[in-house]
């Protein structure tokens, strides 16, 4: 189980990674330390299951399980949140504190004078 642990810890921090240099791209910045933290991101599980490997043999393929079980669980994670935070202000909320319905496709809210 060490292996797994091991993985998912490595996973966690892969995850920042992505996360770090995905934001730097999406707001059009190339950094160098947006640069880096993409050039680390594919080297992390490689020196981590290759450390495993001498190491920790018998635990390698519960850290490469631990590896894609944390990198899967927190994509879900941060998926769900930001669907979340874009469904709640996306709708205005009514005078007494409810989500309106959404426009229907094709509809318009402004109206004609």
């Amino acid at each position: 189980m060490l292996g797994f642990i091991v993985g998912a810890v490595s996973g966690v921090f892969q995850f920042w990674l992505l996360t770090v240099f995905t934001r730097s791209i999406s707001k059009g910045e190339v950094s160098k330390k947006a640069i880096l933290a993409a050039v680390t991101q594919f080297l992390v599980p490689m020196l981590v299951l290759l450390l495993c490997s001498w190491l920790l043999r018998r635990e390698l393929l519960w850290a490469g399980i631990g590896i894609a079980a944390s990198m899967i669980t927190l994509a879900l994670i941060k998926f769900a949140i930001v669907l979340f935070h874009h469904t709640t202000r996306s709708r205005p909320l009514s005078e007494s504190g409810e989500n309106q319905p959404a426009d229907e496709p094709g509809s318009s809210s402004i109206s004609p004078s």
